[in-house]
């Protein structure tokens, strides 16, 4: 056997770290790894915690790592392809944790509520141990803060501020069925609150749809979500909200403004999503999309214009140089 053919069969070692039935294939974390990090980046709240998976990827790196340190020819392609895949690796774990972090940050004291629920409830946790030390420290540190800047120069019974709670439960997400028999999901009928609507939750079809309704299922792996599509635009700079309001689709409008879509967005033709509802491929203009979007504020792009105009002579008047002209 020649060096070269040493090398090669070393090398192919480095994706079958274990051989054995009964314990997950590193194809296998990753794909979980994958689809655990997408999720968590397109939850608007934080997941239950996915450390020990994370634990054994980064003992897996560190093993295809030292395997590609202990090869001799270090210049070959193969290697720089896999050298290349660990960074993208190790890129996917460290942003799956930053994007954690961030979301602790952002509110400590909820991150640490929903934990202790999930714990008296008997769920699985919502932050790793080395979560929950550091969103306490942060709280603590937080308080601190507050205490010696403001609160300690504040009359005692003044000094208990009322934590602002921010719950996403009800934001809305796009999420795709990834596995066949999902069971059905209940929604709010957006026309009747008093009444509910089933959604299939077919293989391969994709849904926007309030976040607490498929929390269950994301936490199942039977969906994951996909990137939010609210403030994308095609080729001619128009909105999901402009094609449902040409296509006369009240749901899908009430659903798309919930879920954060600018009401008064402009596209390159010149026209506002209340333009579409006018111009509706589907006939006359649906009046239900017209009276909500004119009650929420929406406007024509002559309308835009218009208030655009009447607020920069507002200004003008008011400037300066206005007054001196004028004299």
């Amino acid at each position: 056997m020649d060096e070269n053919t040493g090398e090669n069969q070393d090398f192919s070692s480095i994706l079958d770290l274990n051989n054995d039935d009964d314990v997950i294939t590193p194809e296998e974390v990753l794909r979980k790894m994958t689809m655990i990090w997408q999720n968590e980046i397109c939850a608007p709240c934080l997941l239950p915690t996915e450390m020990d998976l994370v634990d054994i990827l980064l003992d897996q790196i560190q093993g295809m790592d030292d395997n590609i340190t202990r090869q001799s020819n270090k210049k070959a392609l193969r290697i720089s392809v896999h050298r290349v895949e660990l960074q993208r690796i190790s890129y996917i774990t460290s942003d799956y944790l930053r994007c954690r972090v961030r979301k602790i940050e952002d509110n400590p004291h909820v991150a640490i509520e929903e934990h202790n629920k999930r714990v008296e409830g008997r769920l699985s946790d919502l932050l790793s141990p080395q979560e929950l030390t550091f969103a306490e420290d942060y709280a603590q540190i937080e308080a601190d803060l507050y205490h010696n800047t403001a609160l300690e120069i504040v009359p005692a019974g003044l000094r208990k501020i009322q934590v602002p709670t921010t719950y996403h439960n009800e934001d809305m997400v796009y999420a795709k069925v990834l596995k066949d028999n999902v069971e059905d999901v209940s929604i709010p009928d957006w026309t009747d609150l008093n009444a509910e609507v089933v959604i299939e939750m077919e293989k391969n079809s994709v849904h926007l749809i309030a976040f607490n309704s498929i929390k269950q299922l994301i936490e199942q792996e039977d969906n994951f979500l996909t990137s939010p599509l609210v403030g994308c635009r095609d080729k001619n700079g128009e909105t999901a909200l402009h094609e449902a309001c040409l296509a006369g689709k009240f749901d899908c409008v009430l659903s798309l403004l919930k879920g954060g879509s600018a009401i008064n967005a402009v596209g390159k033709p010149c026209r506002t999503p209340l333009d579409c509802v006018i111009n509706s491929s589907s006939g006359a203009p649906n009046r239900s999309i017209v009276d909500y979007l004119t009650r929420e504020g929406a406007l024509t792009y002559e309308g835009l214009r218009n208030t655009a105009s009447k607020v920069i002579q507002r200004f003008w008047k008011k400037s300066k140089l206005y007054r001196e002209k004028k004299k």
